[in-house]
């Protein structure tokens, strides 16, 4: 009876510890991805694209039925641009807390020719930056001034796109290669002298070795050097040509 009688106690003890833990040991609710809806539904390469959902914010991947693509997170919905390579098929999403595919496929289309309509400025020295305007702009590889490589930066639907005229560019024409053809302007962009550059002034006036110095001036785009008394720094530029960030070597 003694032991029969100690036996139930410590049946009872060890229910009743279970039962205080057990709220802890139950899983939180599901934090893995959702995808309501995306939109558009069909697009080429470069198109960009809307998701709306839930539990987006950790997300670290975006695929096109396998093809890894850029995103960035605003709330509940994800954008991100259908890449290059791409083929017909389901969105994906994974975060650390699981993965998820929409249930309708996004259609890849054949994306038409790019299309040059106008730039401007028509002229600028070295370094200045060329809005380009026309049809069919995405997918972007390539943009050149007279047969000379230049930076790029895609616009917003597919009409227009930002380009810095190179290093070593002469007059010519602007040629945009993108994923669908290739299209050169009608009119050429005439490269003109690089004007000197002025430092009208700098911030601040003293400081140790890596102390961040911002020079403000004119003519400032197109830098290929800084020097602290002759010492080389690492410098960048800012905009418009008026400023540069630097660092004390």
């Amino acid at each position: 009876m003694k032991i029969e009688f100690t036996c139930r106690i410590w049946s009872a003890f060890l229910a009743a510890s279970f039962g205080l833990i057990a709220p802890v040991l139950q899983a939180s609710p599901s934090t893995a991805p959702v995808i309501a809806n995306f939109f558009p539904t069909n697009g080429p390469a470069g198109t960009s694209v809307t998701i709306v959902g839930a539990n987006l914010i950790t997300a670290t991947n975006v695929e096109f039925n396998g093809v890894s693509a850029g995103f960035s997170v605003f709330g509940n919905q994800l954008v991100t641009t259908v890449p290059t390579n791409a083929t017909t098929g389901a969105i994906q999403i994974f975060t650390p807390n699981g993965a998820t595919a929409s249930t309708n496929v996004f259609t890849l289309t054949e994306l038409d020719p790019p299309l040059i309509e106008d730039f401007f400025p028509a002229s600028g020295p070295i370094g200045t930056s060329v809005a380009v305007v026309g049809k069919n702009l995405a997918g972007i590889t390539a943009v050149w001034f007279g047969g000379v490589a230049a930076l790029f930066s895609p616009g917003f639907a597919n009409t227009n796109l930002t380009a810095t005229v190179p290093t070593n560019a002469t007059t010519g024409f602007i040629t945009v290669v993108t994923t669908g053809g290739t299209n050169t302007s009608a009119k050429t962009f005439t490269v003109t002298a690089t004007p000197p550059p002025i430092i009208s002034g700098f911030e601040p006036t003293s400081g140790a070795a890596g102390t961040r110095v911002t020079i403000s001036g004119t003519n400032l785009s197109g830098v290929t050097a800084v020097r602290f008394n002759g010492v080389e720094a690492k410098f960048t530029p800012g905009f418009f040509g008026s400023s540069i960030t630097v660092f004390v070597p």
